[in-house]
């Protein structure tokens, strides 16, 4: 199973935000697509960097703005056991400027493997790197991603 290719445990549809994204749009956009993170592009595709709702979280916290939940830990689900409203998502209270937009809050190193490399490789980069996907490449071009969760169902199903 970790001789597997990333070619074949990737993800080939990858949902990705536009760097001029308000940040308030991509936290909407996150949790309505049950994702935690996404690369950022430009206007031209071309990958900048990652956004996640860990960079939201950071972001808020360095600003001092503070964001409050009703339903305590439930935000912390995954999409999949917990359905979110329109009301919970507003209880996430960014109180940062309307005019802040994902290219100020991504991360814009990129880590990512090359669709041949094995699963081992794919899980020690994710690792090293303390990352929760990565980006899989041919050529330099972005051709899928794997993320935690994929690489949990490949241990599941060992």
């Amino acid at each position: 199973m970790l001789t597997r290719k990333a070619k074949e445990v990737m993800t080939e549809h990858v949902i990705t935000i536009s760097a001029d994204w308000p940040v308030k749009r991509l936290t909407r956009f996150l949790i309505e697509h049950s994702i935690s993170g996404a690369p950022v592009v430009n206007e031209k595709n071309e990958i900048l960097g990652v956004v996640s709702l860990t960079d939201v979280a950071n972001h808020l916290n360095v600003t001092g703005a503070s964001p409050s939940f009703e339903g305590s830990h439930e935000y912390f689900l995954p999409a999949s056991e917990s359905e979110y409203s329109p009301e919970i998502i507003e209880t996430l209270h960014i109180e940062s400027s309307e005019t802040l937009t994902v290219k100020e809050i991504m991360t814009p190193m990129l880590f990512s493997v090359n669709e041949e490399a094995s699963v081992k490789e794919v899980a020690e980069a994710m690792v090293r790197g303390r990352i929760h996907r990565v980006l899989v490449t041919r050529e330099n071009r972005l051709v899928g991603i794997i993320t935690s969760l994929d690489l949990l169902e490949i241990i599941r199903d060992m």
